[in-house]
C-alpha cells in the first residue's frame, strides 16, 4: 500500500502544477466571456437610454402585440437565455396597460401606462426562449406608445466546452492511475504471473 500512495504522490507533484495552469487558463477564459457579454447588456442599454427605439398606434380596449424577443436554442457547447428585459415606455400621459407574455402565453410582469416607465425586469426561468411585450389603451382614439423593449440575454457560451476541458482530464487521470494501480496490485498478489 506504501508503494502506491509513494506513485500517488510523485505523479501529482508532476502533474499537480500543470493541471492548476490548465484550469486557471480556463477560468480565465471563462470570466472574461462572462465579462465581455455583461459589457455588451451594458453597452446596449446606456444606447437605448437616449431615445426609444420603436413607436405604436395603440387603439382604445384593443390588445395589441408590439414587440417579440426570442433566442436560438444553443448547440452542445453553448447555451443561450433570457434573463431579463430593459423597458422604457412613454404613453404621453394616456392611460393604458403594458405586460409581457411568456411563449406560453403566461403573463410575468404586468404594469400601467399612466407614466414614463423605466425599469428592469428579471426573469427567473431558463427554459423559456420566446417572450411578447403586449399593450392596451384604455384612453379613448389612436395614441402612440413610444418604447425601447431590449432582452439581457445570457450566454453560456463554451460552457458545455469547459466542463468537457475540466472533467475529461481528470477522468483520464483517475483511468490511468486505477491502471497503474491495478496493475502493481495484481503483480503483489500474484507474482508467479
Amino acid at each position: 500500500m506504501r508503494l502506491n500512495l509513494s506513485e500517488l504522490k510523485k505523479f501529482l507533484k508532476k502533474n499537480l502544477s500543470l493541471f492548476i495552469t490548465y484550469l486557471s487558463i480556463l477560468g480565465i477564459i471563462l470570466v472574461g466571456n462572462i465579462i465581455y457579454v455583461q459589457a455588451k447588456i451594458y453597452t446596449d442599454i446606456q444606447q437605448a437610454e437616449s431615445d426609444y427605439d420603436h413607436e405604436v398606434e395603440l387603439e382604445y380596449g384593443v390588445p395589441t402585440l408590439i414587440s417579440e424577443v426570442s433566442v436560438p436554442p444553443g448547440d452542445k457547447f453553448s447555451v443561450l437565455m433570457i434573463g431579463g428585459f430593459y423597458l422604457k415606455a412613454n404613453f404621453s400621459n394616456n392611460n393604458g396597460s403594458i405586460w409581457i407574455n411568456d411563449q406560453n402565453n403566461e403573463t410575468i410582469w404586468i404594469d400601467y401606462l399612466n407614466e414614463i416607465i423605466e425599469k428592469y425586469i428579471d426573469v427567473n426561468s431558463s427554459s423559456i426562449l420566446r417572450y411578447s411585450l403586449w399593450a392596451n389603451s384604455s384612453t379613448l382614439g389612436n395614441e402612440t406608445l413610444y418604447f425601447t423593449f431590449l432582452p439581457t440575454i445570457y450566454s453560456g457560451h463554451n460552457f458545455g466546452l469547459g466542463v468537457l476541458i475540466v472533467f475529461v482530464p481528470i477522468i483520464i487521470g483517475i483511468v490511468i492511475c486505477g491502471a497503474i494501480f491495478g496493475k502493481k496490485k495484481r503483480e503483489k498478489v500474484m507474482p508467479w504471473e
